[in-house]
């Protein structure tokens, strides 16, 4: 599924990651770096040339250049845009081509790490129930340091 994927690459990775690299993940063969079908290979190199242009107009209304780095929001931002735009929005029960059942709760603004999408929040996820087990593990701790009897108050 795509979402296993994305979720995987999102821990391989460290970070949240984008529509078009879980799409390029999934959809080109190991073995030939072939995309596996000709409407996977047309709307990635669509995604590309939008991609692209988007920065380089984004740069240019900037001043700076295509290569130089962009706020990772407004990147994101016109990522999602020419991904939804090379993948022909959704079709009629809701889906955008490329991210499957994933793509149900999407919206054009939605970012892989926001709850539209779900799946590298997972990583997230993981983080913080990690951070409140050592919080729960140290007020445990405190408890019974403080419940031993014949305790001074400067322990």
């Amino acid at each position: 599924m795509i979402h296993e994927h994305a979720f995987c690459m999102a821990q391989e990775l460290g970070r949240a990651v984008h529509v078009d690299e879980v799409f390029h993940q999934t959809h080109v063969r190991k073995t030939t770096g072939d995309f596996v079908d000709q409407r996977s290979k047309k709307t990635y190199e669509e995604f590309e040339s939008i991609y692209s242009q988007a920065r380089s107009k984004a740069a240019s209304y900037g001043g700076g250049s295509q290569l130089s780095p962009m706020d990772p929001v407004q990147e994101e931002r016109i990522r999602k845009h020419s991904w939804f735009t090379a993948a022909g929005g959704k079709n009629s029960k809701g889906r955008l081509y490329g991210v499957g059942k994933v793509s149900q709760g999407y919206r054009l603004g939605d970012t892989l790490q926001e709850p539209g999408y779900g799946v590298p929040n997972s990583v997230k996820i993981i983080q913080l129930e990690e951070e409140v087990h050592q919080s729960r593990e140290e007020a445990r701790k405190s408890r019974r340091r403080l419940a031993k009897p014949g305790r001074r108050m400067s322990d």
